[in-house]
């Protein structure tokens, strides 16, 4: 018969610092999941302590009425003591009466073995105890260095993260100066349309404005207290909104100015660029989104031949904007208002985000978009997981393949 294997102290005492740390890292990450309901759950551990303190407290206090319930008897704790030690004297004596050894010897054996098995019980009662303290000191420790370890990593974290910040804002502050030189070339740029009745600007003028569409570039700025996901340009969007304010000649604008300033990433959440002329205008990757309850509104805006790909136009007002000719590969349509406008001959609608599965047949049918028959033709819409990781999907618009 194989022998059971018992576990040594130094096991015990592993597992013990194990455990401990596996109950850290779960205290650390459940105070991160439930930190919003940190004050119900510090109401419902107490109530837990107090019901268990009472529990305790009756069983203390009603402990004779419960053992003679069980046990049929009542027991006097004050004499489990003494009478364990008479107990104990009783059988060392009836054994050294079996023994076959002199009268001498067998009073010491009464005399010792009292104190031998009591100190036997003892020493194995006070190294259970020490090691069950010491099991759970170390599982303290455990517990302890686990949630430092977490939460020195997390420092870390945030701490990376406002160095990126910081590392951002001083990109930020120092494009900002930009402002400066905006406000002289606006400046120029009113004067020379007070005194040129044509609404027309000299060469010199139209190069600086160029020069500075390109030279404001975009980066990634602090909103709510957070590093927003992509860079964005907020200057070209306020350099934008102020040429077109500034009702120069449309097709002087159009031809000498827009088709030359570089407009991407531009930032114009929430712009009114209602009835404007944008000819071949390039505002790739800009954001026109709905923010702050207030809707980036184009009604009536000319985009003919505009490069609007991967533009995030999500929930704006386009009703009656000219598409026409126009690229909108990987832009976001979702939810944005389209009624009558026009997409005839639009160059690409591939990957466009949209909001509903049935958008090819909603705006043929209920939007009167124009050129929507083509586009029913020569696409559909499907659905891709929005990254590998995630469960719900994400609706864009795929083109057909072509036939052979």
């Amino acid at each position: 018969m194989k022998k059971k294997k018992v576990k040594s102290n130094n096991d015990k005492l592993l597992i013990g610092l194990i455990a401990g740390a596996v109950l850290g890292f779960l205290i650390y990450y459940s105070l991160n999941v439930f930190a919003d309901f940190s004050k119900t759950i510090f109401i419902v551990f107490v109530a837990i302590a107090i019901l268990i303190a009472i529990i305790l407290l009756v069983f203390t206090w009603f402990r004779g009425a419960i053992i003679r319930k069980f046990f049929g008897k009542d027991i006097e704790f004050s004499t489990v003591i003494n009478d364990t030690q008479e107990t104990l004297n009783l059988i060392s004596e009836k054994a050294a009466e079996q023994l076959p050894i002199e009268e001498d010897q067998k009073q010491k054996l009464i005399e010792f073995a009292p104190k031998i098995i009591n100190y036997l019980l003892w020493s194995n009662f006070r190294n259970w105890g020490l090691r069950i303290f010491t099991s759970f000191v170390l599982g303290l420790g455990g517990i302890v260095t686990t949630i430092l370890f977490l939460n020195q990593n997390k420092l870390f974290e945030i701490q990376n993260k406002r160095i990126d910040q910081q590392t951002h804002l001083a990109e930020a502050s120092r494009r900002s100066s930009q402002i400066f030189i905006m406000g002289e070339v606006l400046g120029q740029l009113n004067q020379e349309l007070i005194l040129n009745r044509s609404d027309t600007l000299s060469n010199t003028l139209v190069g600086r404005i160029i020069s500075l569409s390109r030279a404001m570039k975009p980066y990634r700025y602090l909103n709510n207290d957070s590093l927003i996901s992509k860079p964005l340009s907020p200057e070209r969007g306020q350099f934008l909104i102020s040429l077109v304010e500034s009702k120069i000649d449309s097709s002087f604008f159009t031809k000498r100015i827009i088709r030359f300033c570089d407009f991407q990433y531009s930032d114009l959440n929430n712009a009114n660029l209602s009835e404007a002329d944008l000819w071949n205008i390039n505002l790739q990757y800009s954001d026109l989104r709905l923010t702050n309850f207030w809707k980036a509104d184009l009604t009536h805006a000319y985009l003919m031949n505009a490069d609007l790909r991967k533009a995030s136009l999500r929930e704006a007002r386009l009703i009656n904007a000219n598409f026409a000719n126009s690229d909108l590969t990987g832009a976001n349509l979702s939810d944005a208002d389209l009624y009558q406008s026009d997409f005839t001959n639009v160059l690409s609608l591939d990957s466009v985000e949209v909001d509903r599965t049935d958008w090819l047949i909603y705006i043929r049918d209920s939007l009167q978009l124009k050129g929507s028959h083509k586009l029913f033709n020569d696409y559909r819409v499907d659905s891709v997981p929005y990254n590998p990781d995630a469960d719900f999907k994400k609706i864009i618009l795929v083109k057909k393949n072509r036939r052979e």
